[in-house]
């Protein structure tokens, strides 16, 4: 279906129709009906500093904003069910109980963004690049979150995903705090320097994600990690952690470019280095020994009922 073309004159008559209609309770003007429209070339960037302008309750349902550029601007109440936002490139941009079930917003830029309460059922989000935002409260119900990557510290607070399975996101510098996670797990993911905190897994965990340098604090896991820094003389640290549930060691580079591998070939393929030098002897006994430890604790984690911590 051909997107609706509206005149700059058409846009300016509906909002302020639109602004009546919220002024008088709804009894006078007409709601915003933007829906199936082509935004492509409408400019959203807000000229005045220091303040947010405001579109409340209005229907972008289907509406193509790719490549559009959002800056300073607060969306309340707006439907974008079904709404186009590939290539967008949002900043400072506040977006409160809205509906984005089925949107797309692929490869899009978002930088210095709140998203409170939003409903997320189905959207794609995958090839964003985000920076400095915080999502709180939102809905992530079958979303498809795949190759984000997050630029600057961002912050997950109160969400709750169902059904959904990040793949490939380096999801680094990010704070998970109380959200809950039920029948997804994250694949492939990397959480250099991130940390969960008080957060909820039911059916889910992580499966093949780079989580050495990342941090569980009161969290329901059903997955539990062992967390290992090995430091050579005159080398950089080498991080690694340990799912005692699939007994897998994963870490950047353990051997010759593999990051992830079993305990036991872990062990096996130390105890086949040579070692020629005393340093090297001395790393390799000491490996060797943090080796035995992690198949000892991931014996004695099977034998255990109870796998949350």
């Amino acid at each position: 279906m051909d997107k609706r073309q509206l005149s700059m004159d058409e846009i300016q008559r509906a909002l302020k129709e639109h602004q009546r209609w919220l002024d008088t309770n709804h009894q006078s003007g007409a709601q915003a009906d933007f829906s199936n429209c082509d935004f492509r070339s409408f400019d959203f960037c807000h000229e005045k500093r220091g303040e947010l302008r405001e579109f409340r309750s209005m229907n972008f349902r289907g509406t193509d904003f790719s490549g559009v550029s959002f800056e300073r601007l607060h969306f309340k109440d707006c439907d974008f069910t079904d709404a186009v936002l590939d290539d967008a490139y949002l900043e400072n941009v506040r977006f409160e109980d809205n509906d984005f079930r089925n949107a797309s917003i692929d490869g899009a830029y978002i930088i210095g963004c709140e998203f409170k309460h939003n409903d997320f059922q189905n959207a794609f989000l995958g090839h964003a690049k985000m920076a400095d935002c915080v999502f709180l409260d939102n809905e992530f119900h079958y979303s498809h979150m795949n190759e984000i990557r997050v630029t600057q510290p961002c912050r997950f607070e109160s969400n709750h995903f169902h059904t959904t399975n990040p793949c490939l996101s380096d999801l680094s510098n990010t704070t998970f705090l109380g959200n809950s996670f039920v029948n997804g797990d994250f694949y492939g993911c990397t959480f250099d320097n991130s940390s969960f905190e008080k957060c909820n897994f039911r059916q889910s965990g992580f499966l093949n994600c780079f989580v050495e340098k990342c941090q569980f604090k009161q969290c329901e896991l059903e997955q539990e990690f062992i967390h290992s820094t090995f430091t050579p003389r005159n080398a950089p640290a080498i991080h690694f952690a340990c799912d005692l549930s699939s007994q897998t060691i994963c870490g950047k580079n353990l051997f010759n470019g593999r990051s992830f591998m079993k305990v036991d070939d872990f062990i096996k393929k130390l105890s086949n280095m040579p070692a020629t030098t005393k340093e090297d002897k001395v790393h390799k006994k000491m490996l060797l020994s943090l080796g035995k430890m992690l198949k000892e604790a991931c014996v004695e984690y099977h034998r255990r009922d109870d796998y949350v911590r």
